[in-house]
């Protein structure tokens, strides 16, 4: 009778061991937007896009709004990053919410030949922030 009370005592403390680290887990994902290149947790917003510095083209970004500010950029290129001409790779940008506002922000595929005015591609962000810095929302919007 006191090892079958045991067993049971010793399930119900594993499986709520189980929901506790599950629980703890989706609590520390990023926040998904509509678009997968585009995530979110707390402060932090998180762009990730493809990009190859040998072509011509490259990843600019504006802010519009004073709520958000950039942390950092960094560049990857793909097969262990190794740099190799021709070979493309990933470009993350992190930004920051500040205060409270709604801040659109601009990623722009942009040549660096200054006869091409035009980006190859633009990414439409809005981005909005709590007073405490959080980012409550974001939203792709082309």
């Amino acid at each position: 009778m006191k090892k079958r009370i045991k067993l049971i005592i010793i399930g119900i403390l594993v499986v709520g061991m189980v929901v506790f680290i599950s629980v703890c887990a989706l609590s520390y994902k990023a926040q998904e937007t509509n678009d997968s290149r585009v995530t979110y947790k707390g402060k932090i917003l998180t762009v990730v896009l493809k990009e190859n510095p040998t072509t011509p083209y490259v990843w600019e970004f504006t802010i519009e709004g004073n709520s958000l500010k950039a942390l950092d950029d960094n560049y990857v290129q793909d097969l262990g990053g190794q740099m190799r001409d021709g070979v493309g790779g990933t470009h993350t940008f992190r930004f920051e919410g500040v205060s409270e506002g709604t801040v659109v922000l601009n990623m722009n595929h942009l040549s660096r030949n200054p006869e091409e005015i035009n980006p190859l591609e633009t990414i439409v962000i809005e981005v909005q922030v709590s007073s405490d810095g959080t980012i409550k929302d974001v939203k792709v919007v082309n």
